[in-house]
């Protein structure tokens, strides 16, 4: 039994794939976009939210820091006491105002939200002076930093230039400043981790990593980022949230969707395998089978045996129709074959006839030149129309009825207006006005010749010599080839030329103008009435014959 194995095409499986998905996915993605979405807008509400409560807390401790700048440039110089205690004084005069500028500063800070300690370092003495915010009552040094590490920091030429900058110290972050004057130093410090603890006690940065710090911190993956920096100091407050803490349930709700997207794409392969078993198989089957039939195959058939009853009915009737193809075909083919013999033998038959019309009469009139020629004794003329008919002869029977290069064909009017100029001396003047193109076109036999003759025949008077232009060209925008056979002879009778304009010959008498009349019907034959004949003619001024021919040169295909 004959098998016949034909690979599924690929734009069938790709369709079967969109379709499928089509189906099945959109809901599934669609719900993933979604989560996605709201994912998207949940972080971004809580980072606003975040934000918001972070740029408080950096305006109040923007505030705090407006307080102490306030208080380091009025204290000095609006106090009696300070000045006093900067003067070198080494008796109890110093101690009294040691103290009293101590008091005073406490009270700054105990009246003002500001700084966790002020101090005042006079190197002279190499005496500093340390006030702590609450010292009465908060005996925890840990919070604060000591002395030696303050006085270190004093006498660091970088620290002292008046602007905040951030210390770390004993695992506590501080914000410091330290104005230099000419004899002494004066500065605050504001303890950052206190203040980051007391954010920390807010609902909103419960459980939060908070920090503040004159540098970002390094992203991680998995955690959201907030901040918000400080004017008056050249630090910020970061705040870093686990992403699982800002979605919560919505991220769960995602995986259970993707794990139901991640099923149904393992289905996809099954449905696939089914669908390609028992619908794309057949259907490939079927088209192989189409393509045999229309390639010319005639006798295949389907020989497989099909997965459904419906693909059965459907391969026997297609193995039917291919048999009655076969059959209609070849009555086609046959009828068709006869048909075309019929019209090929009726042409020939057709141009056999005009032509055979036409050459009576030239052959009459080139006899009897011929016989005058011998008769006079004008061996050498008579020799050289005998080669002209000898060509003449051989030109129109070799080709049959093909059509010709337009050279030839001249070739040919040229010497048959030489011959004509042995019988007719002084009667014509000849002039040839032919674009060069036209060496590549092919026109039917004796086209030319005939409406050439039909020139000599007619149009020259005794006593009287005409002018003949032969003029051709080719209009490249048009595909037309134009001719035109004109002289200055005798003219045509008016009647005559209307039956040849208007391609009627009907009432034209019997065996009258045969020439001119086969010579249009044999246009009409080589281009199925696509070309024309025209005439334009006045009694006692001339004639001029135009012809019109479509032909396209970039497509026609030239040679010998």
């Amino acid at each position: 039994m004959f098998k016949n194995k034909a690979k599924s095409p690929w734009s069938l499986m790709y369709m079967t794939v969109i379709i499928l998905c089509a189906v099945i996915l959109p809901f599934n993605i669609l719900s993933l976009i979604v989560g996605g979405i709201m994912i998207s807008s949940a972080r971004q509400v809580y980072r606003q939210s975040v934000t918001a409560s972070l740029v408080s807390y950096s305006d109040r401790l923007d505030q705090r820091i407006k307080n102490i700048d306030y208080s380091l440039y009025d204290f000095p110089s609006n106090n009696a006491s300070f000045i006093r205690y900067f003067q070198e004084y080494s008796d109890w005069h110093y101690d009294f105002y040691r103290y009293d500028v101590g008091r005073i500063m406490d009270n700054l800070l105990q009246l003002s939200d500001s700084a966790d300690s002020m101090f005042c370092y006079i190197p002279a003495k190499n005496d500093l002076l340390v006030v702590n915010k609450h010292s009465v009552y908060n005996a925890d040094l840990h919070d604060r930093i000591d002395n030696d590490a303050l006085l270190s920091t004093i006498r660091d030429r970088d620290k002292e230039n008046g602007k905040w900058f951030c210390l770390e110290y004993n695992k506590n972050k501080y914000l410091v400043r330290i104005i230099s004057e000419e004899d002494h130093y004066i500065g605050a410090y504001i303890n950052c981790s206190k203040f980051i603890t007391k954010m920390q006690e807010s609902s909103v940065f419960r459980n939060k990593q908070l920090t503040i710090s004159d540098k970002a911190p390094a992203s991680e993956k998995g955690f959201l980022l907030c901040q918000s920096g400080l004017s008056e100091a050249p630090v910020t407050l970061f705040c870093k949230i686990r992403n699982a803490d800002v979605t919560g349930s919505i991220s769960a709700w995602m995986w259970v969707a993707f794990l139901f997207l991640l099923l149904s794409l393992l289905m996809v392969p099954i449905f696939i395998y089914l669908f390609r078993k028992h619908i794309d198989h057949p259907l490939v089957i079927l088209r192989k089978a189409f393509h045999e039939l229309q390639g010319g195959n005639e006798n295949y058939r389907i020989r497989d045996r099909a997965s459904s009853a419906e693909f059965t009915d459907t391969y026997l009737s297609f193995n039917r129709m291919a048999e009655n193809i076969m059959i209609l075909r070849r009555n086609a083919l046959e009828e068709e074959q006869h048909k075309h013999e019929l019209e090929i033998h009726n042409l020939n038959l057709q141009l056999d006839n005009l032509q055979l019309q036409i050459r009576p009469h030239f052959l009459q009139n080139m006899m009897n030149l011929l016989f005058t020629l011998v008769q006079n004794r004008r061996n050498e003329n008579a020799k050289e129309l005998i080669l002209y008919l000898s060509g003449y002869f051989r030109y129109m029977f070799r080709r049959g009825h093909s059509l010709e290069l337009f050279d030839k064909e001249m070739e040919l009017v040229r010497e048959y207006l030489n011959i004509s100029g042995m019988h007719y001396a002084n009667a014509f003047t000849v002039s040839y006005q032919i674009d060069p193109i036209l060496s590549l076109i092919r026109i039917p036999p004796l086209l030319i010749h005939n409406f050439v003759e039909n020139t000599i025949q007619h149009a020259i008077e005794p006593g009287h010599t005409i002018h003949i232009v032969i003029y051709g060209e080719y209009d490249e925008d048009l595909h037309l080839v134009t001719l035109q056979i004109s002289d200055d002879g005798r003219g045509m009778d008016p009647k005559f030329a209307d039956m040849i304009n208007r391609n009627d010959f009907s009432s034209l008498e019997e065996g009258k103008h045969i020439g001119i009349r086969n010579s249009i019907n044999r246009l009409k034959y080589y281009y199925k009435g696509a070309a024309s004949v025209s005439v334009e003619s006045v009694l006692g001024e001339g004639t001029t014959f135009t012809i019109r021919i479509p032909y396209d040169l970039s497509t026609e295909e030239m040679g010998e």
